[in-house]
């Protein structure tokens, strides 16, 4: 009979993201469980701040796992009451829980995309006022920009108008009004993250802040970690 070398069953279950001993060590409360001192989960709920809305494949996709394991762990946070799924269109989004109006998951979900993403910070920077332009910025064709761009103004994100044989692209009144109220909301948002990873029990202290992005290190079991997380939902998408 072959006998299995020894540490093997181990090596498969970390391969798997299925050794949860990490997420055990010294619950914060009795009776309860870290969620976030699991790697996996941790850069999950990370990557959920920098790209609300997004899909478990772009997410496990981010984190660099499986769509099993990210849908696993997903679910698990989202028992805890770390993150909120709902139904964008035909496919689950998930956001840290308090980060985005519910109104407004369909433009983050958009927005979670690269593409969109990227071409809505050219233009508000006003390196890219036309599809030429933009197309030249994307590295991609001028008709795939256009399609990029059609998306963003049917979402109320910019405004186009012709000017001579041009199609013309600015920020939206509207874009302008959610800028400003996310803005606003900073410290709510701040003040509940830092309480929620303090209630999951990863002792989180403040070490920094970089544009949006707060640093906070954070327990990992034995060890404590430097981790980012986004304020603000448009910060990235605006600056």
């Amino acid at each position: 009979m072959l006998r299995m070398k020894t540490g093997m069953g181990r090596a498969l279950r970390r391969a798997f993201r299925q050794d949860d001993l990490l997420a055990n060590i010294v619950p914060r409360q009795p009776g309860t469980v870290s969620q976030l001192m699991h790697p996996v989960r941790m850069a999950l709920f990370s990557r959920s701040t920098f790209r609300p809305c997004s899909c478990m494949r772009s997410l496990a996709r981010s984190s660099k796992v499986s769509a099993p394991v990210a849908t696993r762990h997903l679910a698990r946070m989202e028992t805890a009451g770390l993150i909120g799924s709902e139904m964008c269109g035909n496919k689950r989004v998930f956001s840290p829980l308090g980060m985005v109006e519910p109104d407004d998951a369909a433009i983050f979900s958009l927005l979670s995309e690269d593409a969109p993403r990227r071409a809505l910070r050219n233009v508000v920077l006003g390196s890219a006022p036309n599809q030429r332009t933009l197309a030249r910025k994307l590295r991609t064709y001028q008709q795939e920009a256009a399609v990029v761009l059609s998306k963003l103004v049917e979402a109320g994100l910019l405004d186009s108008c012709k000017a001579g044989r041009e199609v013309r692209y600015a920020p939206s009144v509207k874009l302008l009004a959610k800028a400003e109220a996310y803005e606003k909301r900073e410290p709510a948002f701040r003040a509940r993250l830092l309480a929620a990873l303090d209630t999951d029990g990863v002792a989180p202290r403040v070490v920094g802040k970089k544009a949006c992005a707060l640093v906070v290190e954070a327990d990992r079991g034995e060890t404590r970690v430097p981790v980012a997380f986004q304020l603000n939902p448009l910060c990235d998408a605006l600056r």
